[in-house]
């Protein structure tokens, strides 16, 4: 009886985690208000996608030949705005950052991030992982895997011997 309870107190800590992550979530569950502020902000949002990251909404659609993500609250407010920004795009502070720090690695992906306040980042991602830079071309945050981690991920497939 004991394990019963047990799995269903891991069942339910499962479910939660999961919808804390984000889970995708149709255009007609997403309340009116939300949906009302992103198009008109956007109003030429095409192929709208909804996750639900508790308890925000985000979408994440194609405006004008380019890809956003807008983070917004359960009564409409815009949060936050990422949108994908071509490399050459990127301040020349943060290209040199790269090519000093990371000179083996290929930028896969950049975009431009506007917080509610204004406030300017830019993310940048190579196959190590993701790495934001402040308005003032500063290194803010970086969500590396480990050279050891990465090292791992690359021998994946080689047979070990013992």
């Amino acid at each position: 009886m004991k394990q019963i309870r047990n799995l269903g107190i891991l069942l339910l800590a499962v479910a939660m985690t999961t919808t804390a992550c984000g889970q995708k979530v149709k255009n007609d569950d997403v309340p009116a208000v939300v949906v009302k502020s992103l198009t008109g902000a956007y109003p030429y949002a095409k192929r709208i996608k909804w996750d639900k990251e508790s308890p925000n909404y985000e979408a994440n659609f194609d405006n004008d030949k380019k890809e956003y993500s807008v983070l917004l609250s359960a009564t409409g407010e815009i949060l936050e705005t990422e949108v994908e920004i071509p490399n050459s795009e990127l301040p020349a502070a943060i290209l040199d950052y790269m090519k000093n720090n990371y000179p083996d690695q290929k930028i896969n992906e950049t975009a431009m991030i506007t917080k509610e306040n204004g406030e300017q980042q830019y993310e940048v991602e190579i196959k190590a992982g993701d790495l934001i830079f402040d308005g003032s071309r500063q290194l803010v945050k970086s969500d590396l895997k480990s050279k050891k981690k990465e090292e791992n991920e690359d021998e994946e497939g080689e047979d070990d011997e013992d």
